[in-house]
């Protein structure tokens, strides 16, 4: 592997090159616990995702591009707004119980 030949001033935005040094070198890394976080971002990933009234016509037209049904978002999207919306709601409420269940598991196993 070639190292360059001068060390960055920082590596990743919280740590030094001289505190990441002392990282390799001790074998040690602090992992603060999940609920401990304390960053804007950490484990808001339902944050970044919008929901309304469209949402599980949405997530349905995702489907159906997933499974091959249709060729495009937007023809999904149009094709799962010719159903009712309690037609899609069995659909959006599993997909969402899944993404709930892989944050959770993802939060369980990280710090």
């Amino acid at each position: 592997m070639l190292l360059p030949k001068s060390r960055p001033a920082i590596v990743y935005k919280y740590g030094s090159a001289t505190r990441v040094a002392q990282i390799v070198r001790d074998l040690t890394f602090f992992f603060a616990p999940a609920a401990a976080q304390n960053d804007l971002y950490e484990f808001r990933a339902l944050s970044l995702f919008t929901e309304n009234e469209d949402t599980p016509f949405r997530v349905t037209a995702k489907g159906l591009v997933a499974d091959g049904s249709v060729r495009s978002f937007e023809e999904g999207l149009e094709m799962a707004k010719m159903l009712d919306a309690q037609d899609v709601r069995p659909t959006y409420e599993f997909v969402m119980r899944q993404v709930n269940e892989e944050l959770a598991r993802a939060k369980a196993h990280s710090g």
